[in-house]
C-alpha cells in the first residue's frame, strides 16, 4: 500500500466517524442505520414559585408552580413528575394540582414568554430545612433512546 492510499483512507475513516457524530448530536434518536433521523427534544421546565434561592419559605406553602415550554414532543409538562429532596437527590413525590389564581408572589419571572403553567401540592415541609426542586424528563438521543434524566431546577429553604 502506498503512503498516500493510507492517508486517504486515514482520512475517510476520520471523516466518516465526524459526520456520525454531528449526525447524533441535539438529543437525537439512533435508528440502527448509522444515522439519527429524528429530533427528540426535551421540555424546558423552569420553577417560578417559590422563587428558586428563596429563603424564609413558610413551611405550609401548600403548593409548587412552574412553567413549561414543550419543543417538539408530545411530552407535556404536566407529565413531567416534579419531585423534592433534602439531599442530592429526590426523596418527596408530589401531585398536579390546579394552578392558583391569581399565581402566588413573589413569583420568577419566565424565562420564555410562551409557555404554561402548572403547579404541584406540597404537605407541610419541615422548618429550617433547603429543598432541591427536581423534573424527570425524557432526554432521548442516539445513545438510549427513551432514557430519562432527573434535573434540578432550583432550591428554595423553609422558614
Amino acid at each position: 500500500m502506498t503512503r498516500g492510499k493510507i492517508l486517504f483512507q486515514y482520512l475517510a475513516a476520520l471523516l466518516f466517524l465526524g459526520a456520525l457524530v454531528l449526525g447524533c448530536s441535539g438529543n437525537q434518536r439512533f435508528t440502527g442505520v448509522g444515522y439519527c433521523d429524528h429530533i427528540d427534544y426535551t421540555p424546558a421546565v423552569q420553577l417560578l414559585y417559590p422563587i428558586p434561592g428563596a429563603t424564609g419559605v413558610p413551611v405550609n406553602i401548600g403548593v409548587l408552580v412552574y412553567r413549561g415550554t414543550p419543543l417538539g414532543t408530545p411530552t407535556s409538562p404536566a407529565s413531567v413528575p416534579i419531585s423534592l429532596g433534602v439531599g442530592p437527590s429526590p426523596s418527596i413525590t408530589t401531585e398536579p394540582t390546579s394552578v392558583p389564581s391569581p399565581l402566588p408572589s413573589p413569583a420568577a419571572t419566565p424565562d420564555q414568554p410562551n409557555g404554561s403553567v402548572y403547579a404541584v401540592a406540597l404537605a407541610t415541609l419541615s422548618p429550617n430545612t433547603t429543598y432541591q426542586v427536581f423534573a424527570t424528563q425524557n432526554v432521548g438521543g442516539c445513545v438510549k433512546p427513551g432514557q430519562t434524566v432527573v434535573t434540578n431546577i432550583g432550591t428554595f429553604a423553609t422558614q
